[in-house]
């Protein structure tokens, strides 16, 4: 997972972009393979003398768990991160006279807006998942989520201006990308998940279906704050 994790910020230090999305695929099953104690081990541990006796629980879930506060604060720094840029965006915006930059073309948000919904959708069925361990939510999570991903990089590839004509267009790619790459992160945690068979995994241990909540909730959330700045706000401001 480390060395996955290394291998995507050397991509972005790099600018090789193509080795990012499969080393946040690696990354993204390594934290899952580590998420998941063999069901031997853990049956075999249920029936020890001094667990019994200690009445304590071989897994915890939610906030008692180190994973939880993990993944929160990886969201944290994502959330900062982006934020980041859209505060440069802004920015941008209040010193220039003509928006978007030199007349590029206005966005439009007819693909923009059904990957926002697609996403919603994933987030909505992804918490489903959590709180009933239903195998078809997690499946429409997945599904929505992969179709999502499709149209963003379609949007990303026939967007009118480059990312170096102007400092807007830079800001724009940057932030599409951005949310490309947590759609992929997301995508490939919830596609692990779901090949472990969700509704066992559920019983034995919730945990990785709390953090593909989390991570989707976060996801469909960072959607909707780039698709007020990129796709609305130049119509609006």
């Amino acid at each position: 997972a480390a060395l996955a994790l290394l291998v995507a910020m050397l991509g972005v230090l790099t600018k090789l972009y193509l080795i990012i999305p499969p080393a946040l695929v690696v990354l993204a099953g390594a934290v899952l393979r580590w998420l998941y104690p063999a069901t031997g081990s853990l049956m075999e541990r249920s029936e020890d003398k001094v667990v019994k006796a200690s009445g304590l629980p071989l897994l915890v879930t939610g906030p008692r768990s180190i994973a939880w506060w993990g993944m929160r604060c990886f969201l944290i720094v994502l959330g900062v991160a982006t934020a980041t840029l859209i505060f440069c965006y802004f920015y941008l915006r209040l010193f220039s006279p003509l928006w978007p930059q030199e007349g590029a073309a206005m966005p439009e948000f007819a693909r923009s807006g059904t990957a926002l919904v697609l996403l919603t959708i994933a987030a909505i069925a992804g918490t489903l998942a959590c709180r009933h361990g239903n195998t078809f939510a997690l499946r429409l999570n997945l599904g929505a989520g992969a179709a999502a991903l499709v149209l963003l990089i379609l949007e990303r590839r026939e967007l009118p201006f480059s990312a170096q004509a102007t400092a807007y267009g830079s800001l724009f790619h940057t932030l599409i990308v951005a949310l490309i790459g947590y759609v992929v992160l997301a995508t490939a945690f919830t596609g692990v998940v779901a090949f472990q068979k969700s509704r066992e995994v559920a019983q034995v241990m919730p945990l990785p279906l709390q953090l593909n909540a989390m991570l989707w909730r976060f996801t469909a959330g960072a959607g909707v704050i780039l698709f007020l700045t990129l796709y609305l706000s130049p119509y609006l401001l």
